[in-house]
């Protein structure tokens, strides 16, 4: 569609040009246009002319390419901006891509174990392993990995966040109980506090205001870190079976797998949501928009697995802006590189098990 310039000397004709109101004046002008259109950098409160510039910028997502590990389930991505690591169920995998979105051959491989999640922060990549606890390693700019620690306190590892300066968060499972551990980054030599909930399942955490919130299984849970104390404060049990969250712009932003797409403040308050059915299973913040993986189908049928992006205002309400859909496939993770997009496919669906990593570009 046309977009208004993304200049600073733009004219209310060309704003009319675009947004076809009822009447060519300002007011109608934003009566009648799409809040999804806006750009975020400039869109303000709606009040002025400038306010239009750049509007009609659409999330359009573009496929660009894959790299298939046949008999190797792709569980996790994270980037530090130029390497994709991916985690296989086999062990540690490294690619890069080019500025078309193409992937590299393999460049390094690391381990022979389940590794079932990945972040990276502050130079390194946090991997949950199966049986070795917290496992972090650095990766130079050739893709080479190279072990650097571990810390394990028993039981499975399932998934691992942080908050991009100072913690990295873990959950393992140990019998029926479900345990958050919160370790400093760098060195996880030990765990600095736990939180133990039971039988009930916890996934990523953000950390948002002064807050942590936790994805669970009944509810978003949150906590208060004062330095020394992980403290548990609510959890949120108006939607449940939250998959992922992260925190974005000072929101808090979640997947539940029933519920769609989730928006609250950092001290816990709803915004917003937005949901199109199937099962929503991860996110990831790119740019102005939230990337999500979705899927529709069951393991006895191809699945219809989806990329949707999103985008929302200040008071956080959330638009959807574009959805592509793919058979086959059981997309598992997200993330951001560049200008890219990458989702690690589980590919494990109809008795299948090669698993894929795929690059879509969200072009304005």
């Amino acid at each position: 569609m046309a977009t208004v310039p993304d200049t600073d000397n733009f004219s209310l004709q060309d704003v009319v040009d675009v947004v076809n109101p009822t009447t060519d004046d300002l007011a109608d002008c934003f009566s009648d246009a799409t809040a999804a259109l806006f750009d975020y950098r400039y869109q303000g409160i709606k009040d002025r002319l400038s306010n239009f510039r750049n509007y009609g910028v659409e999330g359009i997502w573009t496929y660009r390419d894959n790299d298939v590990r046949i008999g190797h389930l792709c569980y996790g991505v994270a980037t530090d901006g130029v390497i994709i690591a991916s985690v296989w169920d086999d062990g540690l995998r490294t690619n890069s891509i080019d500025g078309y979105g193409v992937i590299s051959a393999v460049l390094d491989t690391y381990g022979s174990t389940v590794f079932y999640d990945i972040w990276y922060q502050s130079g390194y990549f946090y991997v949950a392993a199966d049986t070795y606890g917290i496992v972090y390693f650095s990766i130079d700019g050739s893709g080479n990995i190279s072990y650097n620690g571990a810390h394990d306190a028993g039981g499975s590892y399932l998934s691992v966040s942080g908050d991009g300066s100072d913690y990295i968060y873990a959950v393992r499972v140990d019998s029926s109980d479900y345990i958050l551990m919160m370790y400093n980054e760098y060195v996880p030599s030990g765990v600095i506090d736990s939180y133990n909930s039971g039988g009930t399942y916890l996934k990523h955490v953000c950390y948002a205001g002064s807050n942590l919130y936790a994805a669970g299984a009944d509810g978003l849970y949150k906590f208060t870190w004062n330095g020394t104390t992980l403290a548990y404060v609510t959890k949120y049990t108006t939607y449940s079976l939250w998959q992922d969250v992260i925190e974005k712009d000072d929101f808090v932003i979640g997947v539940t797998s029933d519920n769609g797409i989730m928006i609250y403040s950092n001290t816990g308050t709803y915004l917003d949501s937005y949901d199109v059915g199937g099962v929503y299973g991860a996110l990831c913040g790119h740019d102005q928009f939230i990337a999500v993986v979705h899927n529709v189908g069951g393991s006895s049928t191809p699945r219809i697995n989806s990329v949707i992006s999103h985008k929302y205002e200040d008071d956080g309400d959330v638009f959807q802006i574009d959805k592509e859909d793919r058979s086959g496939y059981t997309y598992r993770d997200i993330c951001s590189i560049g200008n890219f997009v990458c989702v690690a496919d589980f590919g494990y669906y109809n008795g299948g098990a090669s698993g894929t990593l795929l690059i879509f570009e969200i072009t304005s």
